[in-house]
């Protein structure tokens, strides 16, 4: 008999950037990879976890918004507008 694994699908969100607590008020957000000096990049202090989340969604966000919109430029080489 053989065993079957079944997997569901869950909307976990992808974290791709790390919180963590500073001293008693300010909460940092680093990235996950390591750079060449062996540290995390900081891409911000706040002053709450709310707020450090926040910038994270918005960090995510600005890294794949070449991939959901791909519009293509609206002048040409001259820099003249395109008609449309």
């Amino acid at each position: 008999m053989k065993k079957i694994k079944i997997t569901t699908k869950s909307k976990k969100c992808v974290k791709k950037e790390e919180i963590r607590k500073v001293g008693k008020k300010k909460w940092c957000l680093y990235s996950k990879k390591k750079g060449k000096d062996g540290k995390r990049k900081n891409l911000g202090c706040y002053s709450s976890r709310k707020g450090a989340e926040k910038r994270e969604k918005q960090v995510n966000y600005f890294k794949n918004v070449d991939e959901r919109y791909n519009i293509p430029p609206s002048t040409n080489d001259d820099g003249k507008e395109l008609g449309r």
